[in-house]
């Protein structure tokens, strides 16, 4: 069953309760997106480094005359 909602303006009781609300969701998505973002780069650092390793192997291995 739906909830209803009144049209009457908030409570000061009530205006806090929201604004702690919408602060915790606001930061519940700076937390995220900087985990994301923080991700990403550890990841292609990981990639990089992985396929420059690889290169630089390629390279000694070549010069060497393996």
């Amino acid at each position: 069953m739906a909830e209803k909602f009144s049209d009457d303006p908030l409570t000061p009781r009530e205006n806090v309760e929201f604004r702690r609300m919408l602060d915790a969701d606001q930061k519940a998505r700076w937390f995220w997106t900087t985990m994301r973002t923080w991700a990403i780069w550890i990841t292609a650092v990981a990639g990089g480094l992985t396929i420059g390793w690889d290169f630089m192997a390629k390279i000694v291995k070549r010069l060497a005359g393996a």
